[in-house]
């Protein structure tokens, strides 16, 4: 998983990826234990889907102008 950030304004932003194991979060059991870490779905209009990924690495880096 990748997730990026920017800000245009201050010219920086930063990246980090974790690799490791996905699971589809799609018992009931499962939504229980997550429900109230106020996670929202990215694309409006679409059924929720979650995913747990249990890293076996995590990188980034913070980009700034030089």
């Amino acid at each position: 998983m990748e997730v990026d950030q920017t800000d245009p304004e201050a010219r920086e932003g930063w990246v980090v990826i974790v690799q490791g194991a996905a699971h589809h979060i799609d018992t009931e059991a499962e939504r229980a234990a997550i429900a109230d870490l106020g996670l929202e779905s990215w694309v409006e209009g679409e059924p929720e889907h979650f995913i747990r990924v249990s890293p076996s690495q995590i990188g980034g880096q913070r980009i700034r102008p030089a």
